[in-house]
């Protein structure tokens, strides 16, 4: 009956690794923004399953801002000629800064924290 109990406790732990295992794998593709190559030097990419847009300046120094508009809570469209373009009320914003230049926006877009890891941008 020890033995039996024995067993069964430490196929539970087993299972418990994996399934620990697996959402770490999850976790860590999850935090997967995109890959490095697909944020062009002075331009900006918008991921909008996380919320992030992501930009690059001229000298290929990468930055991540909220990509919800501070105006009304709008996803930001796209990057070009050096803004973040909400499509909702007009509002641009600073690709290097996240601050606002044409409103109605009036605050900036809050800063996010990527790191640039193996080719791969990732939150955190």
């Amino acid at each position: 009956m020890a033995v039996a109990a024995a067993v069964t406790v430490l196929a539970g732990c087993g299972r418990q690794e994996k399934e620990g295992a697996v959402r770490e794998a999850a976790a860590a593709a999850a935090a997967e923004l995109a890959r490095a190559d697909e944020v062009p030097r002075g331009g900006g990419l918008v991921v909008p399953s996380a919320n992030v847009v992501l930009t690059r300046g001229e000298g290929g120094e990468l930055r991540a801002f909220s990509a919800i508009c501070t105006h009304a809570g709008c996803v930001v469209a796209e990057v070009s000629d050096g803004k973040i373009l909400c499509p909702c009320h007009g509002s641009r914003f600073d690709a290097v800064t996240g601050r606002p230049v044409h409103g109605p926006a009036t605050k900036a877009l809050p800063v996010v924290k990527v790191t640039e890891r193996d080719g791969v941008i990732v939150k955190g």
